[in-house]
């Protein structure tokens, strides 16, 4: 049985920061269980954390620069930093596997105690194997998936800070998706907005027909052209019931480019101009390629109390390796891992529109919530 299936869509790719390693995808049969009731979400979110915890503690003595390189085939590697990921992806497993056992019966699948620790959540991993038959394509799924996975994100960490990113915090401030209750989801959409009728635009139709509020953190080069083309009140019906934040003037660094606060608050400005009801403490900013300052942080706070946005759930569908239907398995498997998070997407691309409906599908009646920037921080970041 697989979750969904939605037509192929290919892409060309945003030039990114460093090589990207080939995006990890899900594909694979559920056995006999579903994520759309609180229970089918919880057994499958258990084997999800099993799955990837399995993977995680396989490959947790690469924890020195020599084991790194070789593993990641990069000379240059930061294990200070791999130890802190680690450390934290760790706690997050064991947090979360406890919260999908909370209410499980004894015959559910993968049914356990919380365990005490992080060698117990290990030794745990054991009961993938005493799965019945029906989970053997899922769990095989998952073993790949968790590996792919496993490398995409240990990149990461591995090249912070010479090359910031979601991987971890520069401040405390920042939001990364990690703040939110369980079962709390909030989908972003970066890059825009595009011309008239184009992608931008039906992405927001597709959230209007799904009831969906979500977070657009446009371009101000490209919200400069959109205007030229359109009111501002025409902009303001389009994104009704949205909120919109900054990217930035335009998709480069904000790591590297000496303009960095100009290029905010230019763009917050036209922003707060062309939607003054937008209180100003959400209108966030998220840098492109997750690349930003240290004191970035501290100069949002500045800006009516604004915070840097990350993402922890990376849709990848700006990849022209991944088509729409492998986008919405691959956040579907995240949401069941993470159980909460910041959905990365891009309305200038057309797999949004299509994936994000297939997910809200899949999980109705699981108990997930989407909700808004001002439901989530109703006072404001902190």
């Amino acid at each position: 049985m697989k979750w969904f299936l939605l037509p192929l869509l290919v892409l060309v790719p945003l030039q990114t920061a460093a090589a990207q390693p080939p995006v990890a995808k899900f594909s694979g049969g559920m056995g006999h269980a579903k994520p759309s009731s609180p229970e089918g979400f919880d057994a499958l979110s258990r084997l999800e954390i099993l799955a990837y915890a399995r993977t995680v503690a396989a490959h947790q003595d690469l924890t020195n620069t020599a084991s790194l390189q070789s593993y990641l085939g990069r000379p240059k590697v930061n294990a200070a930093s791999v130890a802190a990921w680690m450390g934290l992806t760790q706690a997050r497993l064991l947090g979360n596997f406890a919260k999908a056992s909370a209410h499980c019966a004894p015959a559910d699948p993968a049914c356990l105690p919380a365990p005490a620790g992080w060698p117990a959540l290990a030794a745990d991993t054991a009961a993938l194997d005493a799965l019945p038959s029906a989970y053997a394509e899922w769990t095989a799924a998952l073993a790949s998936f968790s590996e792919a996975y496993f490398r995409e994100q240990l990149r990461l960490a591995a090249l912070f800070p010479a090359i910031t990113d979601e991987a971890l915090r520069l401040d405390p401030g920042e939001k990364d998706g990690w703040e939110l209750p369980d079962k709390a989801f909030l989908l972003t959409f970066d890059d825009g907005p595009t011309a008239p009728r184009g992608n931008t635009d039906r992405t927001l139709a597709m959230l209007a027909e799904q009831r969906l509020p979500g977070i657009f953190f446009v371009l101000g080069e490209a919200l400069q052209q959109r205007l030229a083309l359109e009111s501002a009140a025409g902009l303001r019906g389009l994104y009704q019931g949205q909120a919109v934040s900054a990217h930035g003037w335009t998709h480069t660094s904000h790591a590297k480019r000496p303009d960095w606060q100009d290029s905010i608050t230019r763009t917050r400005a036209l922003i707060h101009a062309t939607f003054p009801a937008l209180p100003e403490r959400l209108i966030f900013f998220r840098p492109p390629y997750g690349e930003r300052r240290p004191e970035a942080q501290a100069f949002l706070a500045g800006q009516g109390g604004s915070a840097v946005m990350l993402w922890n759930l990376d849709s990848q569908d700006w990849n022209a390796a991944i088509n729409a239907d492998e986008v919405a398995a691959r956040q579907l498997a995240l949401m069941l891992l993470w159980r909460r998070g910041i959905l990365l997407f891009h309305d200038v691309h057309p797999k949004a529109a299509t994936a994000v409906p297939a997910i809200v599908k899949a999980l109705k009646g699981s108990g997930v919530s989407f909700l808004g920037a001002a439901e989530l921080f109703p006072e404001g970041p902190k």
